[in-house]
């Protein structure tokens, strides 16, 4: 029974090394640009949403002074994704921009 890594007739698995596609230099800056465009504005607004919903649901515990477990449990998770979200996507903003910087010092 053959293998199918040993396959020679251009099989899922083959031996030999695909032709990868050329990536030019531009087109890798354009991506990790874009990236960090829509990423960091992504991190600032994800905060300012769930931050204006927090405040303004904490404002309501305090007015009420009770809070049921229901809303409490709603409070506790948007913190959670306000932080989080917030967190991923700084972070892949910052890493992009590294990428960028770093494409820009390299010699072509």
């Amino acid at each position: 029974m053959r293998r199918l890594c040993d396959s020679t007739d251009g099989g899922f698995l083959q031996r030999r090394a695909a032709k990868l596609q050329a990536v030019d230099r531009r087109e890798q800056l354009n991506r990790h640009l874009a990236i960090v465009a829509l990423a960091a504005p992504g991190a600032a607004l994800v905060w300012w949403i769930f931050h204006g919903v927090y405040v303004s649901l904490s404002e309501s515990v305090k007015a009420v002074g009770y809070v049921d477990p229901t809303t409490e449990t709603g409070i506790y998770l948007g913190y959670v994704v306000m932080v989080g979200g917030t967190l991923l996507l700084a972070a892949l903003a910052a890493w992009s921009a590294v990428a960028y910087i770093r494409l820009l010092l390299r010699r072509p």
